[in-house]
């Protein structure tokens, strides 16, 4: 009940973030761009949840591809570096008429514990392999939404499991990122496993 009560927190803390936010900013604003911008939040955020259920289902099945139409924004993949431990998310960047969240301010969305939030590594066997964040910044008279879909290391001693990002079909770990629009395809490349450790690799091409 411990785990359910803090994803139950986490959303209804969020939600309400962005509710007194977006309540602040938006106040006398009219009433169409007010729901032009929460209609934008609201599609957005819809396409990032189901790109990142249908990888995850991709990689756990061993095999498969797909495609997902976004049309809302741009996509950026930066796959994992492993000289550095860094990459290895999706960046969804759409522009929004009115702000919904304060500056430099991280909400998760999808659901996430108050131990995920703390620790990079989550729970193997119990927590997402994903992360999904949402920040906000300035664009000229207008304001940048980025969602990021963040593929961490789940473990439980002495298994680890994590699902690495490429940008190219057999190719090492460690490419430049790649930009596009439009449309996100996928497909199940390779696992790699070392004892107890193994990875699911996926390419991920947005065109």
């Amino acid at each position: 009940m411990r785990g359910q009560t803090d994803v139950i927190a986490i959303i209804l803390i969020s939600g309400v973030i962005i509710a007194l936010v977006g309540a602040a900013y938006l106040w006398g604003v009219p009433l169409i761009n007010k729901q032009s911008t929460a209609t934008a939040f609201e599609a957005a955020s819809a396409l990032v949840l189901d790109l990142n259920d249908q990888l995850i289902d991709t990689a756990n099945a061993g095999g498969g591809e797909g495609s997902l139409s976004m049309p809302f924004g741009g996509m950026t993949v930066v796959p994992y570096d492993p000289l550095t431990g860094e990459g290895n998310y999706l960046l969804y960047e759409v522009t929004l008429s009115q702000p919904l969240a304060l500056e430099g301010t991280e909400i998760y969305l999808g659901g996430a514990t108050y131990a995920d939030l703390g620790s990079g590594v989550g729970q193997f066997g119990e927590a997402a392999p994903s992360v999904i964040t949402f920040t906000m910044e300035p664009l000229g008279t207008q304001y940048k939404g980025i969602f990021k879909i963040f593929f961490r290391t789940l473990e439980d001693k002495p298994n680890t499991y994590r699902i690495m990002l490429d940008t190219q079909p057999g190719s090492p770990l460690g490419q430049a990122s790649v930009t596009g629009t439009a449309t996100v395809s996928w497909r199940f490349d390779r696992i790699e496993s070392s004892g107890p450790a193994f990875a699911t690799h996926l390419v991920v091409t947005p065109v």
